[in-house]
Order: structure tokens, then C-alpha cells, then sequence
């Protein structure tokens, strides 16, 4: 069968999300076919590199608690089992909710943060007590932070409204970079704010 931008109108059925939502997006001539089908295939594979990427992050927490005092040369303490299960907890949330997976660090005395950034905003959460956390962010020009907050799937909302933020500009980016012709990443979920 010959397609031709004149003649096909047609609905083009993918997956669109590691859970199975069906997507349907109409294919009006042969360029769009292409960026259409380049959208979905990018969206399908980085689904799958997000989760690569956090086993690999989950990995290297968990190495954390096989660390020996003075890791670091600087008299370093291992960050303690409940600190690591509860970054574990929210790592997970994330991966959840189709967050691009941020980049782990761990201080001298145990606290484990975790952060993102990219050319003009920048998140950090750092965790050093059982299932609370500490964040800050600078959003442009703005910046805001809470210390000691309990976490759960849906709170603390402006730490969820700064990711979502964030994903935005990402998603904004890659697609810019599709209209311009160049390699598309992602165009994740967002974070649900209650």
C-alpha cells in the first residue's frame, strides 16, 4: 500500500506509557507521519531509559549502606538504613510518576540529597531523617525552600509543582528541538498536585 500525504488520513494506535494507555494521533501527510512516529518511538524508549536509570540510581543508594566510616577520606559516616529506605520510598514515587530521574549525592555526614538542573533552574532535596526530607529550588529568577517535611505521594505540593515545573521546560525543550530537527528525548508524565 502506497501512502501519500494527499490520500492518507488514518489513525496511527501505539502505547504510550509503561501502563498500557493507548494513544491515537492522526497521521495527515508524510512529514507528520515521520515526526509523529518519531515522537512515539522516543516516547517508548526514554519510558524505558527512565527506568534504567533509576534501578541504576536504587543500585547506588543501596551501595551506600555497605560504605565504611571515613569513606570519604574525612572522617565520612554511612548514611543510616532508614535515611536510605526512605530516599528508596521517594525514588520510587517519582519513578511512579514519570519524573526524569535526578542525580544522587552523598555528604560526609550521612545526609543523602538528591538534585536537578539544567540552565537556569535548579532542585535539591536532601534527606537525613526517617521519611522527611529538606528542599529548596530556584526557578528562574525565584526561589523558595522548606526544611523538615514529611513526605508522601502527594505532599510537599510546591517541591511537586517545582518538578512539574522543571518537566515542563524539559518537555518544552525537546520539543523545540523536534520542530528544529534535532534529537527528541522525553515528554514524561507530570506530577499530579493535590
Amino acid at each position: 500500500m502506497n501512502i501519500t500525504s494527499s490520500l492518507f488520513a488514518g489513525c496511527l494506535i501505539c502505547m504510550g506509557t509503561e501502563q498500557g494507555a493507548i494513544s491515537k494521533m492522526l497521521i495527515k501527510d508524510d512529514i507528520s507521519q515521520q515526526i509523529i512516529v518519531d515522537q512515539i518511538s522516543t516516547k517508548s524508549n526514554n519510558y524505558s531509559s527512565y527506568s534504567k536509570k533509576y534501578i541504576r540510581l536504587i543500585e547506588e543508594l543501596s551501595s551506600f549502606s555497605t560504605l565504611e566510616r571515613n569513606w570519604d577520606g574525612y572522617n565520612g559516616v554511612k548514611p543510616d538504613n532508614e535515611i536510605i529506605s526512605t530516599v528508596e520510598n521517594f525514588l520510587t514515587i517519582l519513578k511512579e510518576k514519570n519524573i526524569s530521574s535526578p542525580e544522587i549525592m552523598l555528604s560526609g555526614d550521612g545526609e543523602i540529597g538528591l538534585f536537578w538542573k539544567n540552565k537556569k533552574d535548579y532542585i535539591e532535596i536532601s534527606f537525613y531523617t526517617k521519611d522527611y526530607l529538606t528542599f529548596f529550588h530556584t526557578l528562574g529568577s525565584s526561589f523558595y525552600g522548606e526544611d523538615d517535611i514529611l513526605f508522601s505521594k502527594n505532599s510537599p505540593t510546591k517541591l511537586y509543582a517545582a518538578l512539574n515545573h522543571f518537566q515542563d521546560e524539559l518537555s518544552s525543550r525537546e520539543t523545540k528541538s523536534l520542530t528544529t530537527g534535532t534529537k527528541q528525548q522525553s515528554n514524561p508524565l507530570l506530577i499530579e498536585v493535590a
